[in-house]
């Protein structure tokens, strides 16, 4: 037809040989060019002093994805390029303990090399820059090296025969990173025009950043245990508080977790049930952020969420909304064209930022109804079917509502299959008044996996982005139907209602042990201070310690620990927790038996 065209001719030759695939401690989310040359650079110098002579061997990285996830799965693959293989490779697979030679012999060389003295340089010929790297020996790094070597060699006791390396999950690795990315976010997003700096620094005894936002000075901590200590009834681990330093105005303490949806879409009933127990402390601020509400500082990525904060296409809106945000004088902020990660640095700026987010919280609230339904008999059933449960059962509230007394809400955000569900009431005599209560807001996401479209992961978004602002607002529950069905809310309190010495009796409660139970403890830990008490035992020095390796990274829990006897106290749900205190040197014993002998000796007054 007279186009024009081009003949290729691919050559390539085929033959057998040996191949070793290993999984990299990193997905392409974080594996940087630096990262990977480094790893394989100092895999092959561990190959070397491991074999000797390894000059027939070749590495390359290939790829795989993960669904649902925008990032794949990284592989390390040593080939022979000899026709048949040498048998080198086959020794590594073979030999059980092999690979982790390979890596401990990397390391030794690694730290132990002169060009550590010279604070200029980062690798030498003497431990990385192997001729057959020297192409990408500006990409090399000593360092880096050794930080990919420890994080695997920490788990080298906790060795598992897989059939398959797909078989492996990478919900933790993928999460480690996507928290990364978080700190990345901060430094780079465009912000107002306001300065954010981040520099690592120690947090609580350990490593973390800090934080300025404006004139706003903050701590990163990470990974930190939210329990009894903190008023949390239901025990979990923030990814990072963000403390309030200095000029924070006044914003509260802000908990931060950071989501990848594949490893939490089927998790809400568990991460709501955990955030309203945060939530109900009163001490925090929380924000959900999604792989894609961080992602979004670097990139813009269209719509991704199900607009749930758009007060536009709220019922009652367009007539109410913007009246009350300019009576709270909060028109700075924009929710409905600022991101996720934007809306927190609002946060974090100071000033009035509590007072600014309850306004825009209870316009939401006061827009969400629907006063054309307060006639409506049909409509008040159907609302009240979902309300009054939820109220009663979860809430713990009597249910005050009356047709025709009461205006009420019922409203999707989105055009597809209503998985996303506002409710919203309040007594309309108390709304007539001069300061009218703020709405009712209950928000509810059908996450039965039978319920579910391809908009699901939409409406998982908008649900947390919903959750972010409302969280100011007096009266709101955000829950979903799996939770409400598995009664998974029961685990929650009555509102101001706390474990305590009450639920339990103490016999003669001793002054020095009175601090003790001062904690919110579980009924198991009660009951084991009661005993110790009774017996005269010296006091703990720690309640929920926490066990750190020494890259600083939490690997335990206890209940209660004496840290001079190195012994430790775990309740049931802690024993998976026993082989790492052991195996760094710690008598443990359990809720479920009696205290051993040789820990009574050590924790018991003789007189």
């Amino acid at each position: 037809n007279g186009e024009s065209y081009e003949e290729c001719l691919f050559l390539y030759r085929e033959f057998e040989t040996e191949v070793l695939r290993i999984l990299v401690p990193a997905t392409t989310f974080s594996l940087t060019e630096k990262r990977k040359e480094s790893f394989i650079a100092a895999f092959m110098l561990g190959m070397k002093e491991f074999f000797g002579n390894v000059d027939h061997l070749r590495a390359t990285m290939s790829e795989e994805p993960i669904p649902d996830v925008d990032a794949r799965k990284q592989y390390l693959v040593i080939y022979d390029s000899v026709p048949g293989g040498t048998g080198y490779l086959k020794q590594l697979v073979q030999n059980d303990h092999a690979m982790i030679e390979v890596l401990e012999k990397a390391l030794y060389v690694l730290e132990n090399c002169p060009c550590n003295d010279d604070r200029l340089k980062d690798g030498c010929y003497h431990c990385l820059y192997a001729y057959r790297q020297s192409y990408n020996i500006g990409q090399i790094s000593r360092d880096e090296a050794k930080k990919v070597l420890k994080q695997i060699l920490q788990g080298k006791e906790n060795v598992e025969v897989i059939e398959k390396l797909s078989q492996i999950p990478t919900n933790s690795l993928f999460e480690s990173e996507l928290e990364r990315k978080f700190i990345s976010a901060l430094e780079s997003i465009k912000y107002n025009g306001g300065t954010i700096k981040t520099s690592k620094t120690m947090v609580n005894n350990k490593e973390g950043y800090s934080l300025m936002v404006g004139e706003a000075v903050w701590e990163i901590e990470l990974q930190v245990l939210l329990d009894e200590r903190f008023d949390v009834s239901v025990k979990s681990r923030a990814d990072f508080i963000i403390w309030p330093k200095k000029n924070t105005g006044t914003a509260k303490p802000v908990v931060i977790f950071t989501d990848g949806f594949q490893f939490h879409k089927d998790k809400v009933a568990d991460d709501t049930l955990k955030r309203e127990a945060i939530r109900r402390s009163g001490q925090f601020r929380l924000w959900i952020l999604s792989w894609k509400d961080v992602q979004s500082a670097f990139k813009a990525l269209g719509e991704y969420a199900t607009p749930t904060l758009k007060p536009d296409n709220y019922p009652y809106g367009q007539e109410i909304y913007q009246k009350v945000v300019d009576n709270g004088n909060a028109n700075g902020l924009d929710i409905a064209k600022n991101s996720q990660m934007e809306l927190l640095l609002n946060y974090l700026e100071g000033e009035e930022v509590e007072s600014i987010f309850k306004t825009h919280s209870k316009a939401i609230a006061f827009s969400l109804l629907e006063p054309a339904k307060m006639e409506s008999r049909l409509a008040y059933e159907k609302w009240e079917s979902v309300v009054r449960n939820v109220v009663e059962d979860i809430q713990n509230e009597t249910f005050g509502y009356q047709f025709m007394e009461t205006l009420i809400g019922e409203w999707s955000p989105g055009n597809h299959r209503e998985i996303l569900k506002m409710y919203s009431a309040v007594d309309i005599r108390e709304a007539q008044e001069e300061i009218p209560p703020v709405p009712k807001v209950i928000t509810v996401i059908d996450d039965r996996e039978e319920a579910r479209t391809d908009k699901y992961e939409a409406d998982w978004n908008g649900f947390w982005q919903f959750f972010n602002i409302m969280q100011f607002s007096p009266d709101f529950l955000a829950i979903c139907t799996n939770g409400i069905e598995q009664l998974t809310y029961s685990l929650l309190p009555i509102e101001n209602q706390k474990v305590g010495t009450d639920s339990l009796r103490v016999d003669g409660l001793n002054e020095e042990w009175k601090d003790i139970f001062d904690f919110e403890l579980e009924v198991e830990s009660l009951e084991m201070a009661n005993k110790l008490m009774n017996l005269n035992s010296i006091i703990p020095t720690e309640i929920g310690y926490e066990l750190v390796d020494e890259d600083n990274e939490v690997i335990a829990e206890a209940e209660m620990a004496w840290e001079e006897q190195r012994i430790v106290f775990l309740i049931s749900e802690q024993d998976s927790y026993i082989k790492a205190f052991a195996d760094n040197g710690w008598k443990v014993f359990l809720a479920d038996e009696s205290i051993p002998d040789e820990i009574l000796k050590e924790v018991v007054h003789n007189e």
